[in-house]
């Protein structure tokens, strides 16, 4: 998963996402939620990725950075941005520490 993150994370986004189409947006609303700091920042660009591979790395990897601080409420929020078997392994690994690697 984290190579997949690194090299979503290459692309960066220096103009508004609204301007970008297709997977150039999703790549630009990757970085965004990377790059929030509160759960609804996540959240309201999360919604926006169409692609699911970019949401899913997306909203995990912002959830494993912060699950020391981000409240249970906010991170299961956040994970039903996801469907299916996504959403489940973002909750696991919302509450689990052995999986948060």
């Amino acid at each position: 998963m984290r190579a997949i993150i690194g090299l979503l994370a290459l692309t960066s986004c220096d103009r508004p996402c609204g301007s970008s189409a297709g997977p150039e947006r999703d790549r630009c609303l990757h970085d965004r939620v990377i790059a929030a700091e509160t759960p609804a920042e996540v959240e309201a660009a999360a919604q926006q990725i169409e692609d699911l591979l970019y949401r899913s790395a997306a909203v995990q990897m912002w959830v494993i950075e912060h699950r020391e601080t981000l409240p249970l409420a906010d991170g299961q929020r956040l994970c039903a941005t996801l469907p299916g078997v996504e959403r489940t392994s973002c909750e696991h690994r919302l509450v689990s520490v052995h999986l948060a690697r």
